[in-house]
């Protein structure tokens, strides 16, 4: 009796690892349509990319675009204290026009 004990432990271990392997392909699945959607809608350049390749890429440009942005405020802010001063400027510089 003590082998087939070891037997259907076996086989319940066996159950555990596929409804482990399901949740993974599940998963796995739910993702690539998610990124597949995101693909649709932002980079439609992407879409023969496997799931992977296309995450990675739209990664880098959104860390791209936000590196862009942050250095785009900062130069309306130095633009705008500049522009802050013109008047100022203006008038102390028009003796040399």
């Amino acid at each position: 009796m003590l082998a087939l004990d070891d037997v259907f432990a076996e086989l319940e271990k066996a159950k555990e690892r596929q409804q482990r392997i399901d949740a993974m392909q599940h998963n796995r699945k739910a993702y690539a349509r998610r990124v597949a959607e995101a693909v649709a809608k932002l980079a439609t350049d992407l879409i023969d990319f496997e799931p992977e390749a296309a995450a990675i890429d739209l990664n880098a440009r959104l860390t791209g675009d936000k590196e862009r942005r942050q250095e785009y405020r900062l130069l309306e802010e130095e633009k705008r204290k500049k522009m802050k001063n013109w008047p100022l400027l203006k008038k102390r510089f028009a003796c040399y026009v």
